[in-house]
């Protein structure tokens, strides 16, 4: 039905129709382009965005998971000191096993 009332358009009309037409498409082919451009930008941003997160996170991880070795590492040397002095080693042979000085081995 459609065709047939195009088809029969006299030449000015179906000239105009044809033009109106170019238009739209010509519209919609700009829309969707720069529909796709803005959503390959935010999502480029957003990736860039996360990665930064990303990053700073684990960052931040990895300093809390390095405070707690050499806390957990502190702890036990400290332990360890504190047994051999329980068991009478001399502070020199600590001071020697350990690389502490004698004074942070008389303050355990």
């Amino acid at each position: 039905k459609e065709f047939i009332a195009v088809a029969s358009m006299d030449p000015k009309k179906y000239d105009q129709y044809q033009a109106s037409l170019k238009a739209y498409r010509d519209n919609l082919a700009v829309i969707t382009y720069k529909f796709q451009e803005g959503w390959k930008e935010g999502r480029e941003k957003g990736l860039e965005e996360g990665r930064e997160e990303g990053r700073e996170e684990g960052i931040a991880i990895g300093i809390a998971q390095n405070e707690a070795q050499i806390k957990a590492a502190e702890t036990k040397l400290f332990d360890t000191v504190r047994n051999f002095k329980a068991s009478g080693v001399s502070t020199e042979i600590i001071m020697q096993a350990t690389g502490l000085s004698r004074e942070a081995i008389e303050q355990l």
